[in-house]
Protein backbone atom coordinates (compact mmCIF):
# COMPACT_ATOMS: atom_id res chain seq x y z
CA UNK A 1 0.00 0.00 0.00
CA UNK A 2 1.35 3.44 -0.96
CA UNK A 3 1.87 5.64 2.13
CA UNK A 4 -0.03 8.89 2.33
CA UNK A 5 2.76 10.84 4.07
CA UNK A 6 6.53 10.58 3.76
CA UNK A 7 8.77 11.98 6.48
CA UNK A 8 12.14 12.91 4.96
CA UNK A 9 14.83 12.90 7.65
CA UNK A 10 18.47 13.74 6.77
CA UNK A 11 20.86 12.28 9.35
CA UNK A 12 24.39 13.38 10.17
CA UNK A 13 26.09 12.93 13.56
CA UNK A 14 22.92 13.20 15.62
CA UNK A 15 23.17 10.12 17.84
CA UNK A 16 22.13 12.21 20.84
CA UNK A 17 18.90 13.41 19.24
CA UNK A 18 17.94 10.83 16.63
CA UNK A 19 15.93 8.43 18.86
CA UNK A 20 13.74 11.27 20.15
CA UNK A 21 13.16 12.46 16.59
CA UNK A 22 12.09 9.04 15.29
CA UNK A 23 10.07 8.18 18.40
CA UNK A 24 8.15 11.44 18.06
CA UNK A 25 7.10 10.50 14.53
CA UNK A 26 5.94 7.06 15.60
CA UNK A 27 4.03 8.64 18.48
CA UNK A 28 1.88 10.80 16.21
CA UNK A 29 -0.95 8.27 16.20
CA UNK A 30 -0.78 7.20 12.55
CA UNK A 31 -1.17 3.66 11.28
CA UNK A 32 2.06 2.19 9.94
CA UNK A 33 0.65 1.88 6.42
CA UNK A 34 -0.32 5.58 6.39
CA UNK A 35 3.24 6.87 6.43
CA UNK A 36 6.87 6.10 5.76
CA UNK A 37 10.10 7.53 7.12
CA UNK A 38 12.91 8.03 4.62
CA UNK A 39 16.21 8.60 6.42
CA UNK A 40 19.24 9.73 4.46
CA UNK A 41 22.42 8.80 6.34
CA UNK A 42 25.06 11.31 5.24
CA UNK A 43 28.19 9.44 6.34
CA UNK A 44 28.02 10.10 10.06
CA UNK A 45 31.09 9.42 12.17
CA UNK A 46 29.09 8.65 15.33
CA UNK A 47 26.51 5.93 16.09
CA UNK A 48 23.74 7.41 13.96
CA UNK A 49 23.98 4.57 11.40
CA UNK A 50 23.73 1.94 14.13
CA UNK A 51 20.65 3.62 15.58
CA UNK A 52 19.00 3.74 12.16
CA UNK A 53 19.61 0.03 11.59
CA UNK A 54 18.04 -0.78 14.95
CA UNK A 55 14.92 1.22 14.08
CA UNK A 56 14.82 -0.33 10.63
CA UNK A 57 14.82 -3.81 12.17
CA UNK A 58 11.76 -2.87 14.22
CA UNK A 59 9.81 -0.81 11.70
CA UNK A 60 8.99 -1.97 8.20
CA UNK A 61 8.00 1.53 7.09
CA UNK A 62 11.44 3.03 7.76
CA UNK A 63 13.89 3.18 4.85
CA UNK A 64 17.53 4.16 5.21
CA UNK A 65 19.51 5.50 2.26
CA UNK A 66 23.25 5.52 2.87
CA UNK A 67 25.13 8.23 1.00
CA UNK A 68 28.48 7.22 -0.51
CA UNK A 69 30.05 10.38 0.87
CA UNK A 70 28.97 13.37 2.93
CA UNK A 71 27.06 15.73 0.64
CA UNK A 72 25.22 18.03 3.01
CA UNK A 73 21.65 18.78 3.98
CA UNK A 74 20.41 19.96 0.57
CA UNK A 75 21.51 16.85 -1.30
CA UNK A 76 20.16 14.64 1.49
CA UNK A 77 16.75 16.31 1.28
CA UNK A 78 16.72 16.05 -2.51
CA UNK A 79 17.64 12.37 -2.28
CA UNK A 80 14.82 11.81 0.19
CA UNK A 81 12.37 13.61 -2.07
CA UNK A 82 13.38 11.48 -5.05
CA UNK A 83 12.84 8.29 -3.06
CA UNK A 84 9.67 9.28 -1.21
CA UNK A 85 6.45 7.53 -2.23
CA UNK A 86 3.90 9.45 -0.19
CA UNK A 87 1.29 11.76 -1.59
CA UNK A 88 2.61 14.36 0.85
CA UNK A 89 6.12 14.98 2.18
CA UNK A 90 7.38 16.55 5.39
CA UNK A 91 11.04 17.52 5.82
CA UNK A 92 12.08 16.84 9.43
CA UNK A 93 15.53 17.72 10.80
CA UNK A 94 16.96 14.85 12.80
CA UNK A 95 17.99 16.99 15.79
CA UNK A 96 14.39 18.24 16.13
CA UNK A 97 11.23 16.35 17.04
CA UNK A 98 7.47 16.46 16.53
CA UNK A 99 5.10 17.70 19.19
CA UNK A 100 2.71 15.43 21.08
CA UNK A 101 -0.32 16.83 19.23
CA UNK A 102 -2.14 14.11 17.25
CA UNK A 103 -1.71 14.30 13.49
CA UNK A 104 -4.94 12.52 12.51
CA UNK A 105 -7.05 15.68 12.09
CA UNK A 106 -4.37 17.28 9.91
CA UNK A 107 -4.15 14.14 7.76
CA UNK A 108 -7.93 14.18 7.31
CA UNK A 109 -7.71 17.82 6.24
CA UNK A 110 -5.12 16.93 3.63
CA UNK A 111 -7.16 13.98 2.35
CA UNK A 112 -10.35 16.02 2.04
CA UNK A 113 -8.90 19.18 0.51
CA UNK A 114 -5.68 18.15 -1.30
CA UNK A 115 -3.87 21.49 -0.91
CA UNK A 116 -0.45 22.00 -2.47
CA UNK A 117 0.88 23.27 0.85
CA UNK A 118 -0.16 23.07 4.49
CA UNK A 119 1.49 25.13 7.22
CA UNK A 120 1.34 24.74 11.00
CA UNK A 121 2.80 26.32 14.11
CA UNK A 122 5.91 25.29 16.01
CA UNK A 123 7.74 25.62 19.33
CA UNK A 124 11.35 26.42 20.12
CA UNK A 125 12.90 23.85 22.43
CA UNK A 126 15.32 25.98 24.42
CA UNK A 127 18.56 24.89 26.05
CA UNK A 128 17.03 25.03 29.53
CA UNK A 129 14.39 22.49 28.46
CA UNK A 130 11.55 25.00 28.23
CA UNK A 131 9.30 25.54 25.20
CA UNK A 132 8.59 28.83 23.48
CA UNK A 133 5.53 28.66 21.22
CA UNK A 134 5.37 30.48 17.90
CA UNK A 135 1.78 30.95 16.79
CA UNK A 136 1.43 32.43 13.31
CA UNK A 137 -1.45 30.49 11.81
CA UNK A 138 -5.09 29.69 12.52
CA UNK A 139 -7.26 27.05 10.89
CA UNK A 140 -7.81 28.45 7.40
CA UNK A 141 -9.78 27.66 4.29
CA UNK A 142 -7.98 26.99 1.02
CA UNK A 143 -6.49 30.05 -0.66
CA UNK A 144 -3.95 30.94 -3.33
CA UNK A 145 -0.34 31.50 -2.33
CA UNK A 146 -0.09 35.26 -2.66
CA UNK A 147 -3.42 35.73 -0.89
CA UNK A 148 -2.18 33.52 1.93
CA UNK A 149 0.98 35.62 2.25
CA UNK A 150 -1.06 38.82 2.41
CA UNK A 151 -3.36 37.43 5.11
CA UNK A 152 -0.89 35.73 7.42
CA UNK A 153 2.43 37.41 6.76
CA UNK A 154 1.97 40.80 5.13
CA UNK A 155 5.17 42.83 5.32
CA UNK A 156 6.67 40.26 7.72
CA UNK A 157 6.75 37.51 5.07
CA UNK A 158 10.45 37.92 4.42
CA UNK A 159 11.23 37.30 8.09
CA UNK A 160 9.61 33.88 7.83
CA UNK A 161 11.65 32.78 4.82
CA UNK A 162 13.10 29.36 5.47
CA UNK A 163 12.12 26.60 7.88
CA UNK A 164 10.59 24.08 5.49
CA UNK A 165 10.09 21.74 8.45
CA UNK A 166 6.93 23.64 9.38
CA UNK A 167 5.31 22.80 6.03
CA UNK A 168 3.75 19.67 4.56
CA UNK A 169 3.98 19.63 0.75
CA UNK A 170 2.07 17.71 -1.87
CA UNK A 171 4.94 15.77 -3.39
CA UNK A 172 3.89 16.07 -7.03
CA UNK A 173 3.40 19.81 -6.58
CA UNK A 174 7.12 20.19 -5.90
CA UNK A 175 7.79 18.22 -9.07
CA UNK A 176 5.36 20.37 -11.03
CA UNK A 177 7.17 23.59 -10.15
CA UNK A 178 10.57 21.87 -10.48
CA UNK A 179 11.68 22.86 -7.00
CA UNK A 180 14.62 21.35 -5.17
CA UNK A 181 17.27 22.45 -2.68
CA UNK A 182 20.50 24.05 -3.97
CA UNK A 183 23.44 21.74 -3.39
CA UNK A 184 26.47 22.80 -1.36
CA UNK A 185 24.98 26.06 -0.15
CA UNK A 186 24.08 27.43 3.27
CA UNK A 187 20.55 28.31 4.35
CA UNK A 188 19.16 26.09 1.65
CA UNK A 189 15.60 26.95 2.76
CA UNK A 190 16.03 30.61 1.85
CA UNK A 191 14.62 30.39 -1.66
CA UNK A 192 12.80 27.05 -1.43
CA UNK A 193 10.29 28.31 1.11
CA UNK A 194 9.09 31.54 -0.56
CA UNK A 195 8.95 29.96 -4.01
CA UNK A 196 6.94 27.01 -2.71
CA UNK A 197 4.48 29.33 -0.99
CA UNK A 198 4.08 31.93 -3.73
CA UNK A 199 3.76 29.36 -6.53
CA UNK A 200 0.99 27.40 -4.82
CA UNK A 201 -2.55 27.52 -6.16
CA UNK A 202 -3.93 26.13 -2.90
CA UNK A 203 -2.62 26.60 0.64
CA UNK A 204 -4.14 25.81 4.00
CA UNK A 205 -2.97 26.20 7.59
CA UNK A 206 -3.83 24.75 10.98
CA UNK A 207 -3.39 26.33 14.38
CA UNK A 208 -1.86 23.17 15.84
CA UNK A 209 1.76 23.13 17.00
CA UNK A 210 3.19 20.09 15.25
CA UNK A 211 6.94 20.72 15.39
CA UNK A 212 9.58 21.36 18.03
CA UNK A 213 12.69 23.13 16.82
CA UNK A 214 15.76 22.50 18.93
CA UNK A 215 18.11 25.41 19.46
CA UNK A 216 21.12 23.19 18.93
CA UNK A 217 24.51 24.94 19.27
CA UNK A 218 26.07 22.07 17.31
CA UNK A 219 23.83 22.42 14.27
CA UNK A 220 25.17 23.58 10.92
CA UNK A 221 23.31 26.87 11.08
CA UNK A 222 24.71 27.57 14.53
CA UNK A 223 28.24 26.95 13.36
CA UNK A 224 29.00 23.29 14.09
CA UNK A 225 32.72 22.64 13.78
CA UNK A 226 33.25 26.19 12.64
CA UNK A 227 31.27 25.66 9.43
CA UNK A 228 30.07 29.24 9.50
CA UNK A 229 33.29 30.77 10.69
CA UNK A 230 35.92 32.54 8.70
CA UNK A 231 35.48 32.33 4.94
CA UNK A 232 32.32 30.21 5.26
CA UNK A 233 30.31 33.19 6.46
CA UNK A 234 31.09 34.94 3.19
CA UNK A 235 29.83 31.95 1.21
CA UNK A 236 26.71 31.94 3.36
CA UNK A 237 25.92 35.60 2.72
CA UNK A 238 26.81 35.59 -0.96
CA UNK A 239 24.80 32.49 -1.79
CA UNK A 240 21.68 33.16 0.24
CA UNK A 241 21.66 36.91 -0.36
CA UNK A 242 22.36 36.46 -4.05
CA UNK A 243 19.50 33.98 -4.45
CA UNK A 244 17.11 36.44 -2.85
CA UNK A 245 18.27 39.32 -5.02
CA UNK A 246 17.74 37.22 -8.14
CA UNK A 247 14.32 36.08 -6.96
CA UNK A 248 13.38 39.68 -6.19
CA UNK A 249 14.14 40.62 -9.79
CA UNK A 250 12.22 37.57 -11.01
CA UNK A 251 8.97 38.47 -9.22
CA UNK A 252 9.23 42.23 -9.73
CA UNK A 253 7.11 42.22 -12.91
CA UNK A 254 4.25 40.42 -11.15
CA UNK A 255 4.43 41.96 -7.68
CA UNK A 256 6.66 44.98 -7.17
CA UNK A 257 5.78 45.28 -3.49
CA UNK A 258 6.75 41.71 -2.75
CA UNK A 259 9.96 42.11 -4.75
CA UNK A 260 10.86 45.11 -2.60
CA UNK A 261 10.17 43.16 0.60
CA UNK A 262 12.43 40.31 -0.49
CA UNK A 263 15.14 42.71 -1.55
CA UNK A 264 14.97 44.64 1.71
CA UNK A 265 15.22 41.38 3.64
CA UNK A 266 18.39 40.49 1.74
CA UNK A 267 19.81 43.90 2.57
CA UNK A 268 18.85 43.86 6.22
CA UNK A 269 19.71 40.28 7.07
CA UNK A 270 22.60 39.21 4.86
CA UNK A 271 24.49 42.48 4.61
CA UNK A 272 24.10 43.04 8.34
CA UNK A 273 25.28 39.47 9.02
CA UNK A 274 28.29 40.07 6.82
CA UNK A 275 29.08 43.43 8.38
CA UNK A 276 28.83 41.96 11.90
CA UNK A 277 31.06 39.05 10.99
CA UNK A 278 33.65 41.34 9.45
CA UNK A 279 33.59 43.51 12.56
CA UNK A 280 34.29 40.43 14.70
CA UNK A 281 36.85 38.82 12.39
CA UNK A 282 40.59 39.30 12.42
CA UNK A 283 41.68 41.54 9.58
CA UNK A 284 44.07 38.83 8.40
CA UNK A 285 41.13 36.44 7.97
CA UNK A 286 39.20 38.99 5.93
CA UNK A 287 42.05 39.67 3.54
CA UNK A 288 42.88 35.97 3.31
CA UNK A 289 39.51 35.61 1.59
CA UNK A 290 40.55 37.84 -1.33
CA UNK A 291 43.20 35.61 -2.97
CA UNK A 292 41.00 32.54 -2.48
CA UNK A 293 38.26 34.10 -4.55
CA UNK A 294 40.69 35.45 -7.12
CA UNK A 295 42.00 31.94 -7.75
CA UNK A 296 38.61 30.30 -8.06
CA UNK A 297 36.67 31.44 -11.11
CA UNK A 298 33.70 29.12 -10.43
CA UNK A 299 33.33 30.58 -6.97
CA UNK A 300 33.53 34.07 -8.37
CA UNK A 301 30.66 33.31 -10.72
CA UNK A 302 28.52 32.15 -7.79
CA UNK A 303 29.04 35.50 -6.04
CA UNK A 304 27.89 37.65 -8.95
CA UNK A 305 24.20 37.88 -7.84
CA UNK A 306 25.28 39.20 -4.46
CA UNK A 307 27.44 41.93 -5.96
CA UNK A 308 24.74 42.85 -8.44
CA UNK A 309 22.44 43.27 -5.48
CA UNK A 310 25.04 45.40 -3.76
CA UNK A 311 25.22 47.61 -6.85
CA UNK A 312 21.44 48.10 -6.76
CA UNK A 313 21.62 48.99 -3.08
CA UNK A 314 24.30 51.57 -3.78
CA UNK A 315 22.15 53.07 -6.55
CA UNK A 316 18.92 53.23 -4.55
CA UNK A 317 20.33 53.97 -1.10
CA UNK A 318 23.51 56.05 -1.58
CA UNK A 319 24.16 56.61 2.13
CA UNK A 320 23.59 52.97 3.08
CA UNK A 321 25.54 51.86 0.03
CA UNK A 322 28.50 54.03 0.94
CA UNK A 323 28.48 52.66 4.48
CA UNK A 324 28.30 49.08 3.24
CA UNK A 325 31.20 49.58 0.85
CA UNK A 326 33.32 50.97 3.65
CA UNK A 327 32.45 48.07 5.94
CA UNK A 328 33.07 45.39 3.34
CA UNK A 329 35.83 47.17 1.44
CA UNK A 330 37.99 44.03 1.04
CA UNK A 331 35.08 42.34 -0.70
CA UNK A 332 34.40 45.38 -2.85
CA UNK A 333 37.98 45.13 -4.07
CA UNK A 334 37.19 41.59 -5.14
CA UNK A 335 34.03 42.83 -6.85
CA UNK A 336 36.02 45.28 -8.97
CA UNK A 337 38.39 42.49 -9.96
CA UNK A 338 35.40 40.31 -10.85
CA UNK A 339 33.97 43.01 -13.10
CA UNK A 340 37.33 43.40 -14.82
CA UNK A 341 37.66 39.66 -15.33
CA UNK A 342 34.15 39.41 -16.76
CA UNK A 343 34.78 42.28 -19.16
CA UNK A 344 38.01 40.65 -20.34
CA UNK A 345 36.29 37.29 -20.83
CA UNK A 346 33.71 38.69 -23.27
Amino acid sequence: MTPFLSFIVPVFNVEEYLPQCLDSIYSKGLEDDEFEIVCIEDCSSDNSSKILRQYQDNHSNLTVIFQACNQGLSVARNTGLLNAKGRYVWFVDSDDFLSEAPLSATISLLRNNSPDVLLFNYSDFLRDGSMEDHIFFVDSSTMEGRSFVERFFGDSFVYHIGYVWRVIYRRLYLNEIDLSFPANEYWEDTLFFPKSILSASSIMSVKTIHYCYRNNPESISAGRSGLLSGKKIFDYCFQAGGRLFDYSAEVAHADGRLALLIRNFAIEHYFNTLAHKLACTRISSVFAFVPIVKRNNAQIQSYIPFFRGLSRVCSDYPVMGAGLIIVIHPLYVVYRKIRKRLRNSK
